[in-house]
């Protein structure tokens, strides 16, 4: 019985929340996207997995993006975590499979991005903004293209009672 109040109080607190529950992107001017025409990336999918154990939830968020335009594009993606969560990971599919990237030097990080992008293959470089706040930018999406993101983090369950 106590396990399903929590799992209905976990759900409550993650539909009437939806920001902390989805990221979003915003696509912008893409100096190293073709010429062919104006792009747009728009959500196609949300899905949102927690599981509970030794008073830590475990959350994962999968989000399905896709380039609607006739371009290719460039988007920048957001993700809030809640204040007291721990991230553990960001993952981006590519080529089909989802890819963890490594912790290194924000300057070390955005020059192999850069070098990445320059020859038109699919880096994902994840940044710390403050705040709680996640930042990837996605490059290339391919007309048509659908990309996945998964954020994996934790929080460590408010106690109540006994």
């Amino acid at each position: 019985m106590r396990r399903s109040i929590v799992w209905l109080a976990l759900a409550a607190g993650v539909l009437a929340s939806p920001g902390h529950a989805q990221g979003w992107v915003v696509p912008g001017p893409c100096p190293r996207c073709t010429p062919q025409g104006p792009w747009r990336v728009v959500r196609t999918s949300s899905a949102v997995r927690a599981t509970l154990a030794d008073q830590v939830l475990h959350y994962e968020v999968e989000e399905t993006y896709a380039n609607r335009g006739a371009g290719l594009g460039e988007a920048d993606y957001y993700f809030p975590l809640p204040g007291t969560a721990a991230f553990e990971d960001l993952r981006l599919s590519i080529d089909g499979q989802l890819v963890s990237g490594e912790v290194m030097d924000a300057a070390q990080a955005r020059g192999v991005y850069e070098e990445i992008v320059r020859r038109r293959r699919d880096p994902a470089l994840v940044e710390w903004m403050g705040h709680g706040l996640l930042h990837a930018r996605i490059f290339p999406i391919a007309p048509g293209e659908e990309k996945r993101v998964v954020v994996r983090f934790q929080v460590v369950a408010p106690r109540e009672g006994d």
